[in-house]
């Protein structure tokens, strides 16, 4: 269930980049139309460099988290079927050690009981000597193979947990990069609002939104670092 849950916000964070990148990329087209229009306008020109950056940048970050996703779901996947057959072949192996180690013991009190009447039972007792050894023998090694199961599993659970880790630890990183996406975009936004006229009545309506644009992304870099 935990390993479910982390996959579930991890598929929702490489959604949210997928669409950090498609609004990269629209606002990308949109600075280089209005240098298109002006070509001759530094501040334009400068907001599309801005814009293509933060666009790669988000790019960079979308494909980065898509490989690193899908590697760690298949070495997750791979691990966790193996640890199932491992957990499903243990007690199978316990109870065919149980079984013949009970049959061993009953051998045994045979043995005992035969040597009691070894003139009559001598050919018996040889036949039961060498049941007991080859039986004892299977016990040896049905042991020492739950025994290896039992380590296997064991390497299996640690390499689940430093797999698990490792996807925390990336986790942490997309945090920073998602960061730093938003808080180059907060830098871009106070550049453009930076450039208007507040006092031009023509700009007035969009000096406010352009502010709480900026408002707006000042919030979410906020909430992204936490």
């Amino acid at each position: 269930l935990k390993s479910t849950a982390e996959k579930q916000k991890l598929e929702q964070e490489r959604i949210a980049a997928d669409r950090t990148l498609i609004a990269a990329a629209q606002d990308t087209a949109n600075k280089r139309e209005a240098s298109s229009r002006d070509p001759e306008n530094i501040a334009t020109k400068n907001l599309l460099i801005v814009a293509e950056q933060i666009e790669e940048l988000a790019r960079q970050v979308t494909q980065r988290y898509a490989g690193k996703l899908a590697t760690l779901n298949k070495l997750i996947a791979t691990q966790a079927t193996s640890i199932e057959n491992l957990i499903t072949e243990i007690p199978e192996l316990n109870a065919q050690t149980e079984q013949l180690t009970t049959e061993h013991q009953q051998l045994i009190t045979q043995r005992a009981k035969a040597a009691e009447e070894k003139d009559t039972n001598l050919a018996k007792m040889k036949a039961t000597q060498s049941k007991i050894l080859r039986i004892g023998k299977q016990v040896q090694l049905l042991k020492k193979a739950a025994q290896d199961q039992e380590r296997i599993l064991i390497t299996a659970q640690k390499e689940l947990t430093n797999t698990m880790d490792k996807r925390s630890k990336f986790a942490e990183r997309l945090k920073r990069w998602k960061a730093a996406a938003v808080n180059t975009s907060l830098i871009q936004a106070r550049s453009e609002l930076a450039s208007m006229d507040k006092d031009d009545p023509a700009v007035a309506s969009k000096f406010v939104a352009h502010q709480r644009k900026c408002d707006d992304l000042a919030l979410k870099y906020q909430a992204a670092k936490k």
